[in-house]
């Protein structure tokens, strides 16, 4: 009768333990935690460029209906989609033949859109710190008063409330209040990271 059994060897080969399982699972764990905040800060930071780049044309638009009679009055969710000028950042709640009553920013935000004469304003609420930021810093160039936070708010073309980041009250050399927008950009509560441009 033969010997079946294999020779025994210095080192017998053994399996994983669960304390070397437990640690190749947190090292994934750990691996898909970065790589998922890689990408929700890659998706944020492209819906703010899109939010700011959508804005700037929708402004240019705006004032070339709008702009040659210098009188915004009409200017709501609905006339904007009558006249076909929304970016395509941008979105309306129109269903079927009944005509929008809002619109909406990359992020599905509603934008307050007011007019008066001379002037118009866009209104953004629940921004992220940095898209608030951003944003002000995209639209400085266009606006003529920029309010930002808790109280800013908008009516019939005139931006009010809040602090003022640019307008005729900043008494800086840039004509930018810097330490006012990070304040108010800065507040805790998304529902007060407010953000009215006035354009004239």
């Amino acid at each position: 009768m033969r010997n079946t059994s294999l020779p025994a060897t210095a080192t017998q080969q053994r399996g994983v333990t669960l304390t070397e399982t437990l640690l190749v699972l947190a090292l994934a764990a750990t691996l898909a935690a970065a790589a998922y905040r890689a990408y929700s800060t890659a998706s944020n930071d492209a819906k703010t460029s899109e939010l700011g780049n959508g804005t700037i044309t929708l402004i240019g638009k705006i004032k070339q209906v709008w702009g040659a009679a210098g009188d915004y009055a009409s200017l709501d969710p609905a006339n904007l989609e009558r006249s076909g000028i929304l970016p395509t950042q941008f979105r309306t709640n129109r269903n079927g033949s009944t005509l929008a009553s809002e619109v909406r920013d990359t992020f599905g935000n509603e934008i307050t859109i007011t007019g008066g004469v001379g002037a118009f304003t866009l209104g953004f609420n629940n921004l992220s710190s940095d898209t608030c930021t951003t944003l002000a810093a995209t639209l400085a160039s266009q606006a003529f008063r920029i309010q930002a936070g808790s109280g800013a708010t908008a009516a019939t073309g005139a931006a009010t409330g809040g602090k003022q980041y640019k307008g005729p009250d900043v008494t800086t050399q840039s004509g930018l209040d810097v330490a006012a927008l990070t304040e108010a950009c800065g507040d805790s509560e998304a529902v007060n990271r407010i953000l009215v441009a006035e354009i004239r």
